[in-house]
Parts: C-alpha cells; sequence; structure tokens
C-alpha cells in the first residue's frame, strides 16, 4: 500500500493505492483502517482483473501535528504506511512593504505578507491619509499564497511635497508605511524658436521642488541632439531649461525625440532638425508690417527668412530694390546671418512719390533669389481748416494728397476732446487730390483752441483753430 503524500495539512485529503501481487479471476476486497483524525473507507475493492485500486483518506483540522499509519489488510497479509497531519494555517498580517519615495503621477508596487499560506484566500484590508496617495480597499492574497503585491497610485496633483501613511489592517492587527511623495513631472515642451535647429528641453513639475532638489533622467533617441543623462533643479524651482545640449547638423529632416523621467513617469517633446541652406531649398521677403507704403516714410523693417538654417561660417544677403527703382532707399544692401539662423535685417524709406508707384525688392543668398512686390502711394500732404469757427455751427475741412492714388484712400480723423465733433473718416477717391468733410463745434463762452488730426498710414498731420462764443 502507498500514499500519494505523507503529510497533509488538517482538512485536506490524501489519496491511497492498494496493490496486489497478481491479477485475479474475480473481485477482490481489501480491508482499511485508519487512526484518529483521520477517514478511511472500510474497505477498497479491486475489480476482476485489475492489480490496484485507490481510496481516498480524510483529515479533520487540528491544532497539533498528528502521526499514524493507515493499514490495509488482505486475508493475513497487512500492510501499512505512514501519514502526518498538520495543523491548519491560520494567517496572521506579518508585514506590509511599500517604496519610501513617489512621485506625483507615480504608480508604485507594495507587498502585504501573512504569517503562513493558507487553503483559502485572504482579504487584507487597505486605507491611506492622503487622498491624493491613492490605494485599493482591499487585496486579495490567494489560496495558498503567502502574499500579494499592491498598487498605490500618486495622483497627479498639484502641491509641494507630502507624506501619506498607507496601513494594510487584516484579523486586528494593522501594519503602516509612510510614503514620501515629491513633485513630479507636469509636462515636458521644447520651446519655438527663430532658429529652427536651436533645441531646449523645458520639464515642468507639479510643484516647487523639495529641499533636496528634483534630479530628472534625460534620454535623446537620436545622437543628432545629445542630452546629460541628468539634469538637477534645486528647491523651490518648478522646472526649467535642462542645459547642457548639442545639436549636430544632419542631411535630411530628422526628427528627435527627448524623454525626460521623474519617477515611473517619461514624458516626451520632439523636434525636427532640418539640413543647412546650401540654395536649393526656399528664401522669402517679409515686410515688419505687411501692406502698401506711403511716400515719406523711413524705419520701415523687412526680413529675408531662410527656409533652412545658415551652414557652418554663416551666410551673406544681398537686397536690392527692382529695376533700381528710387521709390524706395536701403538703408543697408547686405546682412549676415550667423550659423544656425535664418534671418536677415533690412531698413528701407521710401521717396515722396506723387502717383501709385509699383516697384520691389529682390534678395539674393547663395545663388538662391525671392522678390517682394511693393506698392507706394502718395502721403498725406495737407489738412485744412478754418481759423476760427463760431460755437454751435458746421465748418468744412479738406484734406490732400501728395498726388493722385489709383485705389480710394481712407484719410482717419480725431478731434481733440471738448469741443468739436468730426466723423471717423473720409475717403479720397482714386484718381482724386484731396476731399472735404464735415465737422461741427459745440457752443463755447470764450474762444477756446481745438484741433483735428488727420492720418494715413504711418504720417499724422495735426490742425488748429478756434472756437468762438
Amino acid at each position: 500500500m502507498s500514499l500519494s503524500k505523507g503529510t497533509v495539512v488538517g482538512g485536506g485529503s490524501v489519496t491511497g493505492t492498494v496493490t496486489l501481487s497478481c491479477r485475479t479471476s474475480k473481485s477482490v476486497s481489501v480491508r482499511l483502517k485508519g487512526f484518529r483524525g483521520v477517514k478511511v473507507p472500510a474497505s477498497v475493492r479491486v475489480a476482476k482483473r485489475a492489480t490496484s485500486a485507490r481510496f481516498t483518506i480524510r483529515t479533520f483540522p487540528t491544532a497539533v501535528t498528528k502521526r499514524g499509519t493507515v493499514e490495509a489488510s488482505l486475508g493475513k497479509v497487512r500492510r501499512k504506511a505512514k501519514l502526518a497531519v498538520t495543523p491548519s494555517c491560520r494567517p496572521v498580517l506579518s508585514g506590509f512593504t511599500a517604496p519610501g519615495l513617489a512621485y506625483a503621477g507615480d504608480k508604485l508596487t507594495g507587498k502585504v505578507s501573512l504569517s503562513c499560506a493558507p487553503r483559502t484566500a485572504t482579504r487584507v484590508a487597505l486605507s491611506s491619509n492622503r487622498p491624493s496617495l491613492a490605494v485599493p480597499g482591499s487585496v486579495t492574497v490567494p489560496a495558498g499564497r503567502s502574499s500579494a503585491n499592491v498598487v498605490l497610485t500618486a495622483k497627479l496633483a498639484e502641491g509641494s511635497q507630502y507624506v501619506a501613511r498607507v496601513t494594510a489592517r487584516h484579523g486586528g492587527r494593522s501594519v503602516g508605511r509612510d510614503v514620501t511623495v515629491n513633485p513630479g513631472l507636469k509636462s515636458v515642451s521644447i520651446p519655438p524658436h527663430s532658429d529652427p535647429n536651436s533645441v531646449s528641453v523645458n520639464p515642468h513639475f507639479t510643484g516647487p521642488a523639495p529641499a533636496s532638489g528634483l534630479t530628472v533622467k534625460v534620454a535623446s533617441d537620436n545622437p543628432a541632439i545629445t542630452v546629460p543623462s541628468t539634469a538637477f533643479f534645486p528647491a523651490g524651482t518648478y522646472g526649467g531649461d535642462i542645459g547642457r545640449i548639442q545639436v549636430r547638423p544632419v542631411t535630411k529632416n530628422t526628427k528627435v525625440t527627448i524623454s525626460v523621467t521623474l519617477g515611473t513617469r517619461t514624458l516626451k517633446a520632439s523636434k525636427v532638425l532640418i539640413p543647412p541652406f546650401d540654395g536649393t531649398q526656399g528664401v522669402s521677403i517679409h515686410a515688419a508690417e505687411p501692406g502698401d507704403l506711403y511716400g515719406l516714410q523711413h524705419d520701415l523693417s523687412y526680413r529675408v527668412v531662410l527656409a533652412n538654417p545658415a551652414p557652418v561660417g554663416g551666410l551673406s544677403v544681398e537686397l536690392k530694390v527692382k529695376d533700381g527703382d528710387p521709390a524706395i532707399t536701403l538703408d543697408n544692401t547686405t546682412d549676415h546671418i550667423s550659423e544656425g539662423g535664418t534671418t536677415a535685417y533690412f531698413r528701407l524709406r521710401t521717396a515722396d512719390v506723387t502717383r501709385t508707384t509699383r516697384t520691389g525688392l529682390e534678395a539674393t543668398v547663395l545663388g538662391a533669389k525671392a522678390s517682394l512686390p511693393i506698392t507706394i502711394h502718395p502721403r498725406l500732404s495737407g489738412l485744412s481748416l478754418p481759423a476760427s469757427v463760431k460755437g454751435g455751427t458746421s465748418f468744412t475741412g479738406t484734406v490732400t494728397l501728395a498726388g493722385p492714388s489709383d485705389v480710394d484712400t481712407t484719410i482717419w480723423l480725431d478731434p481733440s476732446g471738448g469741443v468739436l465733433n468730426v466723423q471717423r473718416s473720409v475717403i479720397i477717391p482714386a484718381g482724386a487730390t484731396s476731399a472735404t468733410f464735415e465737422a461741427t463745434s459745440l457752443k463755447v463762452e470764450t474762444p477756446e483752441s481745438a484741433y483735428i488730426s488727420a492720418r494715413l498710414g504711418g504720417t499724422e498731420t495735426r490742425t488748429h483753430l478756434t472756437v468762438t462764443p
């Protein structure tokens, strides 16, 4: 006779097997006998032409180990097997562990431990004294196991460092652990820059760095941008520029992703590096203030912009007026773009044109060319008003251009406060050089000085008059 195992926890079962020396021509009954604390059947029958049969031994929970023998007999032959029944597991909460440091946004793993592995699942209650460090209400230790993992979530909440206490409870016993939660990683950005290949990486935290500061891990997925492996931010800071970043030239558009990690949270930001300007990419000219120009304007700013950054050593940009038209005078005709830059700067002024003049600017850099058409209209040359008007009456004013424009021209009007009212604007029709407008004066008790201003483009003129009683 044999048993499937020699030791069993009280309440469990064991399989026994009786074996005959040969096959029989008829079924045979083998008597069985156990001991106190176990239950065995009175007999087990070996079927006809079989040599063995199995039976089940059942045990009962016990507080102490019980040892004995299970006996099988056939005629005068007896066979025995030893069996030990050990006490059943009565689990006690023996421990709870969790990381001592976390960061907002982290997911942590803790563990509850029992004194033994019970036959049935065991529920352990959990709680946190800070809602921002969330824990499940309970965790179940599976049957036959003595421990189970617990997921703790540090919420991505704004605020300073705090300490949360997490407590596990079971069977009247509790075990607690303190977890310090630092501000976490809120965002990571690569701010735009006028130089397309300029890179700065800015992590931002959910709160101020604690007294010990915060250290983030940094990584790049492409050697075109190299970054430090870590960056430290001192106490009180909410993030900032990582610094010590190097950018290498590329031969084609290259997307590079920078990863920043704090605790278990990783955020990424990407930058597309572009190859240096070689004359085959685009060039464009832009006005600081787009729109038509007028005569006698000065300090007008224009930019020549490369589609790609200047190569090592930089580039020289030339700007000229189309066909040398005297309607425009350039304050500078060349400018240098430094390595990595994309923009050259120019200033110009307009002549006192007496008719609408259409001309343009032409830029050249490394064989590439760009042009920008420019239209210059005659300027506002005058605003005439009566020298004096009587209060409470209407009067007429006239605005005049330096010459006819081929489009309608809107002149904006504005009176001095108090005694004059005037329409907001007056239109000088295309082909004309002047237009009149109506204004009114308020009644006054003593003579008062007033004025009306007229504005066109960047030019403004003001004419005074006296309002009399």
